[in-house]
């Protein structure tokens, strides 16, 4: 960079020009100690070089021209090293400004700008249910106090989250525990003051674990209801009647088949080899009626990825809610029922045709070490009898009076 030392003026700022050949140059003032300019094709900006009373050597941005006129320059320099004579450093100053104004930033920092930090930082790389989690913020917490600054969250705010969800106590409880988890995170990475989560003052409710599960009455009529949805004109693509039906067969979580890959099939075995589920890596054992099913799927031609992705977007079903409430509304099912209850009802099957819990638990594929200290001596050829034992008789239940629509 070339450098030369003359008096400044507007007028000869104005007329430099500087190609993008040469780079930059810089002119020196000769009025004024230390001002300078540099000069590129792209701008022109004010500078000063100057020591405090230390001999520290500083410099300055004073801005930029014309934002800046010479004699705006001439002044602010002035001031900054008739400020270093005294001993007052503009550097030291301007930067204890910038410490200050990131503290107050840092201070109202708002609860979705922290929550981001915190879903990118902690939730997706360290559990691995970061995916509810972040439905639940969004759904949930975030509408009461997303834009609100993350310190001052109190446990009014968090009695406003628990009590707006008090029709879904366990709904609710989850909104509590996932608001300990963030705040707790805050507090370590210093957004918040140490021991200030007000989560532990929220008395929860009590929920009472759902013991809901079809009979054999409304299996009969899920299947009828199935059946007629699947053969008439609707708003719903098959492939989710196809993963009710997995899920009635299987007794697996939702998300299992949602996303569940071809990779994961092992038909000839009559098993699925999930890669992830709620309790990790996970074998599956199917029975008859879900190996023809899978087998049914069209593979080519549809998706080459996910064995039951959506026709539309080519990705899992993210919610198959309306569908399932379609189902129970043909099926004159008026009790509520959600489509975790399934799993109830695999397992109840089970029951009431003598097969052994333990058996069904190692179907299930419970995750508890008490559950799996019981289980490790079953193989996983008697699991699969058990399987194809149950979901034998549930298909046999919905294909009854198949021919009769439900009344």
């Amino acid at each position: 960079m070339s450098s030369l030392k003359l008096e400044l003026t507007n007028r000869n700022i104005e007329r430099l020009s500087v190609s993008a050949e040469e780079g930059r140059i810089c002119i020196y003032d000769t009025k004024t100690i230390g001002l300078h300019i540099r000069a590129s094709y792209k701008n022109k900006i004010f500078y000063l070089f100057y020591r405090n009373q230390e001999k520290q050597q500083r410099k300055i941005r004073l801005g930029k021209f014309p934002n800046i006129m010479i004699n705006d320059a001439r002044k602010k320099a002035e001031k900054i090293l008739s400020d270093a004579f005294h001993g007052v450093d503009y550097y030291e100053v301007r930067k204890q400004k910038i410490i200050e104004s990131d503290k107050k930033k840092e201070k109202s920092k708002k609860v979705k700008e922290v929550w981001q930090e915190y879903y990118e930082n902690y939730c997706v790389p360290h559990t691995k249910s970061y995916k509810e989690t972040l439905r639940v913020f969004i759904k949930d917490i975030s509408p009461f106090i997303g834009n609100k600054p993350i310190k001052e969250v109190s446990i009014s705010d968090l009695n406003k989250i628990h009590t707006a969800k008090k029709d879904s106590p366990r709904q609710a409880n989850i909104c509590i525990t996932s608001m300990s988890g963030f705040l707790n995170w805050c507090e370590k990475n210093g957004y918040r003051d140490l021991n200030s989560n007000p989560s532990r003052l929220v008395t929860k409710f009590k929920s009472q674990k759902r013991n809901r599960f079809l009979t054999e009455e409304e299996l009969i009529k899920i299947g009828n209801s199935i059946s007629y949805l699947e053969n008439s004109e609707n708003n719903y693509s098959k492939v989710i009647f196809k993963i009710i039906k997995m899920l009635i067969y299987t007794g697996c979580r939702l998300s299992e088949i949602t996303k569940l890959k071809w990779t994961e099939l092992d038909l000839n075995a009559g098993f699925l080899r999930l890669e992830d589920s709620k309790t990790g890596k996970k074998t599956v054992p199917l029975g008859n009626v879900a190996v023809d099913l899978l087998k049914d799927m069209p593979k080519a031609s549809y998706n080459k990825e996910y064995v039951f992705a959506n026709p539309k977007t080519q990705k899992p079903f993210v919610d198959i809610t309306r569908p399932w409430k379609a189902v129970l509304k043909e099926a004159k099912i008026t009790e509520s029922t959600h489509i975790h209850d399934l799993r109830h009802t695999f397992a109840s099957i089970g029951a009431a045709n003598k097969v052994a819990t333990k058996d069904i638990s190692k179907v299930l594929g419970h995750a508890s070490v008490k559950t799996t200290e019981i289980y490790t001596h079953i193989q996983d050829r008697n699991a699969r009898t058990t399987a194809n034992r149950i979901s034998s008789v549930i298909a046999d239940l919905m294909e009854e009076k198949r021919t009769t629509l439900v009344q």
